[in-house]
């Protein structure tokens, strides 16, 4: 036992054993820094991804979900109940402030377009403009930009939802409801004396 702690240290005592061991130490120390240093750099990624994620979501304010909704193309479905117990269910698309849709009632099933306020049936591929086709019905209301000049200038009164807001507008003897979660408008609820528009809208 003696002699191999001899041998041990005359190993030692030889200068370029010596620098081969300080060497290894070396090697070791910054073979650990790194992994260290890696570990914590990653952590700190994701957490900066989740405060961007974040923040994302928070700075998307109501004026901006307006502009989306007005200038982004969308998918729709409304449902409009009148008085008389008459409902009309809109499946379409709005692009450029112009709505495409099917409409669905007890009586028929037509395609129509709402251009410039003005509502068309869609037949053999032309819009033929008809004011007595769905008479009831307020074109301005079926375009978000149009509807919005309605009660644009009121003063809302706002209810938060545990998923969503309700911003309530009322204007003379109209009822307007729009319903935002963090990203978007995604309903407007219209309720009038005779008729009930309940507006979905889908990015």
């Amino acid at each position: 036992m003696k002699n191999n702690l001899n041998s041990f240290n005359e190993l030692m005592d030889n200068p370029r054993i010596k620098a081969l061991a300080k060497l290894s130490m070396w090697a070791i120390f910054f073979v650990v820094f790194f992994l260290v240093a890696k570990n914590e750099n990653t952590g700190t990624n994701l957490n900066n991804n989740e405060t961007n994620k974040t923040t994302t979501k928070e700075t998307v304010t109501f004026s901006k979900m307006k502009d989306n909704l007005f200038n982004n193309s969308l998918n729709i479905k409304y449902i409009v109940r009148e008085s008389n117990g008459e409902e009309s269910v809109f499946e379409g698309t709005i692009d450029n402030n112009e709505l495409t849709a099917i409409v669905e009632t007890s009586k028929s099933l037509i395609k129509i377009k709402v251009i410039n306020d003005k509502i068309h049936e869609v037949k053999m591929g032309e819009n033929i403009e008809n004011d007595q086709l769905l008479k009831l019905i307020k074109p301005s209301y079926l375009i978000p930009s149009k509807l919005f000049l309605n009660f644009d200038d009121a003063t809302p009164v706002i209810k938060k939802e545990e998923k969503y807001k309700v911003y309530t507008y009322e204007v003379e003897e109209s009822i307007y409801e729009v319903y935002i979660d963090e990203l978007k408008i995604f309903k407007i609820i219209i309720q009038e004396e005779e008729t009930t528009y309940e507006l979905e809208y889908y990015s």
